[in-house]
């Protein structure tokens, strides 16, 4: 709209122009208008006029219309003109495009890293070989001096005071060092009673017997001795010897069948190189070391100076301890300071005036106590009374003691099922303490309350 109102304005001014230069006075006067204004503005002057007095752009003269295409040439370099100073003017005006600042962000602190210093190795350089400095020695002539002639003092002889014989301390005997499972006590044997003399036992009736010499053990076998043996027995034929049950290493081994005891006096007896007492033929070629042994006398090697169960004999007068007709190892009467075992009010020699275990045993189940905790008899020997039960080699025989004449070495009867038990135990009272008590059990029947000692001929 800009440019047609330039080139309109444009126009007027040069038609008004041209008009003066000619020297008439048109009627009509150009009025800077709107574009309605100058459309009906010429209609309004020619209409008074007549003829020859029409204004010239009614009738374009000849002129006019030669210069009519010079005309539009200017129009439209006019139009031309205006578009580029238009453009121009409009690049001058562009607003400049925004400068903006990049921003300005803090450099991140990273930690130096902490490189370990390099352990360089310290330079290995040779010791200098210095060589020594070879001097000759000087070479001087000693001097020849005449050798002085002293007379020799004569010096009084000292008074030396007369030596005093040296005493020396004897050497104090080193004390023994105490390993209850391997100490042994010799018994010279003889003739002593054997049977209850004053309870009246039916199964323990006296009789007179002669024993030769035999070597029995201080303790009662322990849980220690019988791993032991049990573990070098397996890996030398006793492949079924089993393992020992007890409160602690040191206290006696129990759930010990007889036949299993049986067998492992062997493997002690092999362990320390000595002869077997126990075979599986009266041949006594085949030494019993594995399986459920049926053996008698006739199958024991008396001579053999291996381990083996003690007769019900040697075990009662070992128990005796030399003491002739009492009823315990310490006499007729017994309290718990003296054995373990249960105590009763209702038995008249028991002293201990209580029922059960000694309360010192009673941590718990079985409620053994350490081998050798209570005083030995008179032969030196631990727990022949109480702590556990002891297997015997003999068969058990009802009519044990019968009157016969004196019995050399008996070993009881050749054949049976059930063995002798000896001694009492922690659950038995003290009548089951007495040494002619006895009882019996199945030779192949485990109990928690039985173990063993073992003895040795001579």
């Amino acid at each position: 709209m800009l440019f047609r109102n330039d080139a309109t304005i444009f126009l007027s001014l040069q038609k008004a122009g041209k008009a003066m230069r000619q020297g008439k006075s048109s009627p009509h006067r150009t009025v800077l208008a709107g574009n309605d204004e100058q459309a009906s503005e010429p209609a309004a002057l020619t209409d008074g006029i007549q003829g020859d007095e029409r204004p010239f752009y009614s009738r374009p003269s000849q002129r006019n219309r030669r210069t009519k295409s010079l005309h539009k040439g200017l129009v439209a370099a006019g139009f031309l003109i205006s578009a580029v100073s238009g453009y121009l003017l409009g690049l001058n005006h562009r607003l400049p495009a925004p400068q903006l600042a990049a921003p300005q962000l803090p450099a991140p602190q990273l930690p130096a890293p902490q490189l370990p210093a390099p352990q360089l190795p310290a330079p290995q350089l040779p010791a200098p070989q210095l060589a020594a400095p070879q001097l000759a020695a000087p070479q001087l002539a000693a001097p020849q001096l005449p050798a002085p002639q002293l007379a020799a003092p004569r010096l009084p002889a000292p008074q030396l005071p007369a030596p005093q014989p040296r005493l020396t301390a004897k050497p104090r005997a080193a004390a023994p060092v105490v390993k209850p499972e391997t100490q042994y006590v010799t018994l010279k044997g003889g003739t002593y009673s054997m049977g209850d003399p004053m309870d009246d036992l039916k199964d323990a009736r006296t009789h007179q017997v002669k024993l030769a010499p035999f070597a029995i053990a201080r303790y009662e076998v322990t849980l220690e001795l019988w791993d032991s043996v049990m573990l070098w027995g397996r890996d030398h034929g006793y492949s079924d010897l089993p393992a020992g049950s007890g409160k602690a290493h040191n206290h006696p081994v129990y759930g010990i069948s007889w036949a299993d005891a049986v067998k492992w006096c062997n493997a002690l007896s092999e362990k320390e190189g000595l002869t077997p007492c126990y075979y599986t033929g009266t041949g006594r070629q085949n030494v019993a070391r594995k399986g459920m042994v049926d053996i008698g006398n006739p199958q024991v090697n008396w001579e053999a100076k291996g381990y083996r169960l003690p007769t019900e004999a040697e075990w009662e007068f070992a128990a005796r301890g030399g003491l002739s007709g009492k009823r315990f190892p310490c006499g007729n009467e017994i309290t718990q300071e003296q054995a373990n075992y249960h105590g009763s009010t209702r038995i008249e020699y028991d002293k201990c005036q209580r029922e059960g275990t000694a309360a010192a045993l009673m941590s718990s189940k079985p409620y053994t106590a350490v081998v050798g905790s209570f005083p030995p008899n008179e032969f030196g020997l631990h727990d022949m009374a109480g702590n556990v039960s002891e297997w015997c080699w003999d068969f058990y025989d009802p009519e044990y003691g019968s009157p016969v004449p004196l019995i050399n070495n008996p070993h009881g009867p050749d054949k049976g099922k059930n063995c002798v038990v000896r001694g009492g135990s922690w659950r038995h009272t003290a009548a089951e303490a007495r040494c002619a008590s006895r009882f019996n059990l199945p030779g192949d029947v485990p109990a928690a309350y039985v173990g063993f000692r073992v003895v040795r001929g001579l």
